[in-house]
C-alpha cells in the first residue's frame, strides 16, 4: 500500500503550489485585490452597524499592535447583531475572511446575502457550519486568533456581514445575547476561491501579487565580451 495526500491537477507545464480544494475548482490568481476599501477601521462608513457596538484599540491584534476592535451585541434574540460592509456589485467566486477572536462569546456568522454563510467556533477553531455547495475555512494564527473566511458566488446584492453569534446561531438564525462580545482585524473581500495574502488598505482597494510567471523560450549563452559593466 501507499499513502497519498494533496492531489492536485492543473493545466501548466510545471506543478505549482499546492492549492487546497473543498467542493469548488480552486483558482489562484497571479495578484489579489482587496475590494474593501478600509480593512481595519471599523469606524468607517464603508460600515454599517446594527444593533452592536465597535470599540477601537480593544486587543492586541495579529499586527501585534493594540489596534483590534470589539463587535459587542446590544440585543438578545433572534435579530442578530452585526457589522456590514457595503460593496460594488459582483459576479463569480469572492472569498471574505476577516481575523477574529473569542471575547465573551465564541461564534462568528460570515455571510453575503441570506440565507447563506458560515458559522466558526472561535474556541475550538472549527467551522460549526456551511452553506451546502460553498466553502469556509479557518486558519489558527496564534494568540488566540483565527482568520475565518467564506467562499461564495457573489450577486448583484453582496454585502459582507460579520455577525456576533451565541450558542444557538446558525446560517439562517442570527440568534444574539445582549453583551455578547468577539474582537476582529483585518477584513477581506477578494475575487478568490479562497482567502489569499492579506492586504491592509487604507482608503482604497489594495492589489499584491502572489506570484510573477516567467516564461523564457529561449536562454542565449553569454560571454564575456558581451557583458558591460554598469557605471554607478
Amino acid at each position: 500500500d501507499i499513502e497519498f495526500w494533496g492531489i492536485q491537477l492543473e493545466e501548466q507545464s510545471q506543478a505549482t503550489a499546492y492549492l487546497k480544494s473543498d467542493g469548488i475548482a480552486a483558482v489562484r490568481k497571479s495578484s489579489t485585490t482587496n475590494l474593501l476599501s478600509y480593512s481595519e477601521d471599523f469606524s468607517q462608513s464603508l460600515y454599517s452597524i446594527v444593533r452592536a457596538t465597535r470599540t477601537s484599540q480593544s486587543a492586541i491584534s495579529p499586527s501585534g499592535l493594540n489596534d483590534a476592535y470589539k463587535l459587542e451585541s446590544t440585543t438578545t434574540g433572534n435579530s442578530g447583531s452585526w457589522i456590514n460592509a457595503t460593496v460594488t456589485s459582483y459576479s463569480g467566486f469572492h472569498t471574505i475572511s476577516i481575523y477574529a477572536k473569542k471575547g465573551t462569546t465564541e461564534f462568528l456568522l460570515i455571510t453575503e446575502v441570506y440565507p447563506n454563510g458560515a458559522v466558526f467556533n472561535l474556541d475550538s477553531g472549527t467551522v460549526k457550519q456551511v452553506s451546502s455547495g460553498e466553502v469556509a475555512a479557518i486558519e489558527d494564527v496564534g494568540n488566540g486568533w483565527y482568520r475565518c473566511s467564506y467562499t461564495f458566488t457573489a450577486s448583484s446584492s453582496t454585502k459582507a456581514y460579520f455577525i456576533v453569534g451565541n450558542s444557538n446561531t446558525t446560517i439562517t438564525l442570527h440568534s444574539a445575547t445582549d453583551g455578547n462580545n468577539i474582537y476582529i482585524y483585518g477584513s477581506q473581500l477578494e475575487e478568490q476561491t479562497q482567502a489569499e495574502t492579506y492586504a491592509k488598505t487604507t482608503g482604497l482597494p489594495v492589489t499584491i501579487d502572489l506570484f510573477t510567471e516567467n516564461n523564457y523560450g529561449t536562454m542565449t549563452n553569454m560571454s564575456a565580451s558581451d557583458i558591460v559593466e554598469d557605471t554607478p
